[in-house]
C-alpha cells in the first residue's frame, strides 16, 4: 500500500506541472485571442480546453488532499457551493468530449459544441 500511495504521489505531482503550464498558457491565449480573432467558437474552444486543465489540475489536487487525509494529515473544511455553477462548469467540458467523440467532423462537432453550451447557458440564467 505504501508503494501504491508513493506512486500515486509522485505521478499527480509530475503530471500537475506540466498541466499547470498548460493551464496558463490557455488562459493568456484567451485573454489575447479576442483582439486578434472574433471568432466565439475558437474563443469558446479555448476557453473550454483551458477549463478542462483546470479541472485535471484539481483532480490530481484532490488526489492527494485525498491521501492526506487517509493519512490522518488534514482536515476537511465545509464551504458553500454553487449547485449551478458546478453543474455548467461540469456539463461544458463533457459535453464537449461527448460531441468531438460522436461527430465524423472535428469542425462540425465544435460548432455543434458550442451552440449547444450557449443554449444552455441562455436556459440556466
Amino acid at each position: 500500500m505504501k508503494v501504491k500511495k508513493k506512486f500515486v504521489r509522485y505521478i499527480s505531482h509530475e503530471m500537475r506541472t506540466p498541466l499547470n503550464a498548460v493551464s496558463l498558457g490557455l488562459k493568456y491565449l484567451g485573454d489575447k485571442l479576442p483582439k486578434y480573432v472574433q471568432d466565439s467558437d475558437i474563443l469558446d474552444s479555448v476557453a473550454i480546453s483551458q477549463s478542462a486543465c483546470s479541472v485535471t489540475v484539481n483532480i490530481l489536487t484532490d488526489l492527494l488532499t485525498f491521501d492526506k487525509i487517509e493519512d490522518g494529515e488534514l482536515k476537511l473544511d465545509r464551504q458553500d457551493v454553487s449547485v449551478k455553477d458546478l453543474v455548467v462548469s461540469s456539463t461544458a467540458i463533457f459535453q464537449a468530449q461527448v460531441t468531438l467523440e460522436l461527430t465524423p467532423s472535428p469542425t462540425t462537432a465544435l460548432t455543434y459544441t458550442m451552440s449547444y453550451l450557449r443554449r444552455e447557458k441562455r436556459a440556466l440564467r
